[in-house]
């Protein structure tokens, strides 16, 4: 098992203020080799990119839980879908992620009422995307299946971060907010 090399306690705590939110948008793999068939993913490779884009939020919120305002607000970023990606790995780590929102929302309850929540994104045009090959095939490709014509825009990912963070959406607890305007929105009313 990777061993954490960042104490993020320490690092919070040097300078610390009460906090309000906390936004994550931390991810990495490594794609040196290209991306494989998944079931070729070296464990080293999967255990870093797991620490890195799923653990990091776990170990950043445990080391704030005694400094964050009563009515604070932790927003993560993830995928839209992670059963059909074209991310090699990441699928599966974003999808821990996406577990570890309710997972960490239903812990912290315990001792707060800080609030955790996901923006799940579809395809964006970023630089951090630019580094995943065949990217640009997902998108663009994604871009064409919008009902709108037209791929999300980081606009509208930064403006519904803004809006979890915020306590307007102060209802909205261990949720993932999916942003997919490829896909018209399915409302299920049970009765």
């Amino acid at each position: 098992m990777l061993k954490a090399s960042i104490s993020w306690e320490n690092i919070f705590t040097k300078t610390i203020l009460n906090f309000l939110v906390l936004f994550h948008s931390i991810a990495f793999a490594n794609y040196s080799e290209g991306i494989k068939p998944f079931h070729e993913t070296k464990v080293d490779d999967f255990l870093q990119a797991t620490n890195i884009s799923c653990f990091s939020l776990v170990a950043m919120a445990n080391a704030l839980k005694n400094y964050f305002e009563g009515d604070a607000s932790i927003v993560t970023i993830s995928i839209s879908n992670t059963r059909a990606t074209a991310y090699g790995y990441m699928g599966p780590i974003k999808a821990a992620l996406d577990a570890t929102v309710a997972f960490l929302a239903k812990s912290l309850s315990e001792i707060s009422k800080v609030r955790v929540n996901a923006v799940c994104a579809g395809p964006l045009k970023t630089s951090a995307s630019a580094g995943i090959p065949g990217y640009v095939n997902n998108y663009l490709f994604a871009e064409q299946l919008t009902l709108r014509k037209a791929a999300l825009k980081t606009e509208e990912v930064a403006n519904t971060v803004i809006f979890l963070l915020s306590p307007v959406s102060g209802g909205i607890n261990a949720t993932a907010l999916s942003l997919m305007p490829e896909c018209p929105a399915i409302i299920s009313i049970r009765m």
